[in-house]
């Protein structure tokens, strides 16, 4: 629905059918909802713009993610491989 408002749909029944299947309002209650509210030509360019910023920060996510997962998958090889080997768990100090 925010990505059709962002391209400058102004229905309410068309932007109500686009609405995620998991929303709890009905198709009706959403087309009510949006028709009440007011449409400016502002708000495509800013709602694009916040749209846009909100795709960014998903892939820096999933990006961060992808880093954690392989860090943490070393990690798990490391402390698996010194498990049994206490000579490869000494710490600095007691080298």
């Amino acid at each position: 629905m925010l990505e059709g408002l962002a391209e400058g749909e102004t229905d309410p029944q068309v932007l109500a059918a686009l609405a995620e299947p998991e929303l709890q309002a009905t198709p009706q209650q959403l087309a009510d909802a949006l028709g009440s509210g007011d449409h400016g030509p502002r708000t495509p360019p800013s709602l694009q713009l916040f749209l846009e910023r909100v795709k960014l920060i998903d892939r820096h996510m999933a990006q961060l993610h992808e880093a954690i997962a392989g860090a943490c998958t070393r990690i798990k090889r490391r402390w698996c491989g010194w498990r049994g080997r206490p000579d490869l768990a000494r710490t600095r100090r007691n080298r």
